[in-house]
């Protein structure tokens, strides 16, 4: 007597099996990357000395470099004018402590505005430009802020 097997179809569900786990494995590698892309929304520690910076740039643009301050190139109350450099200094190195973790695309442009906010600062220019220097880099700043804040 001969036992006569039917072919096996494991060959066909092995193919089905194999282009199954690819799929599964090139899902997982998607998601993993898109997970690992810097995003415009930073960490919590981030936003916090953004927000930081952005509280000191204020003090900065309305009470401490005005007119009343700086007029014509002329420091006119020294403890105030003091206080701006200071101001200026720390936000820049509140800046300097995250600026790593920034991407570049917003840190370069907050990178030129300090520079052009501290030599407008120390070279005495117009509150007025001084003032307009704070609105753009706390422009610049705004995509780093929580989506809390943003809108």
């Amino acid at each position: 007597m001969v036992v006569v097997r039917p072919q096996s179809r494991r060959v066909g569900w092995f193919g089905v099996a194999a282009i199954a786990l690819g799929i599964i494995v090139l899902a997982i590698a998607v998601i993993f990357w898109a997970s690992s892309r810097e995003s415009p929304v930073p960490r919590p520690e981030v936003t916090g000395v953004v927000e930081r910076i952005q509280a000191e740039l204020d003090v900065l643009q309305v009470s401490l470099y005005t007119d009343h301050v700086v007029r014509n190139g002329q420091v006119r109350e020294l403890e105030e004018y003091a206080a701006a450099q200071t101001a200026v200094q720390r936000a820049r190195a509140q800046w300097e402590a995250i600026r790593e973790a920034v991407s570049p695309e917003y840190r370069d442009p907050v990178d030129r505005l300090f520079e052009e906010l501290q030599t407008a600062v120390n070279t005495r220019a117009p509150a007025a430009e001084v003032q307009e220097l704070v609105r753009e880099l706390e422009q610049a700043l705004r995509p780093m802020e929580s989506t809390e804040n943003s809108g």
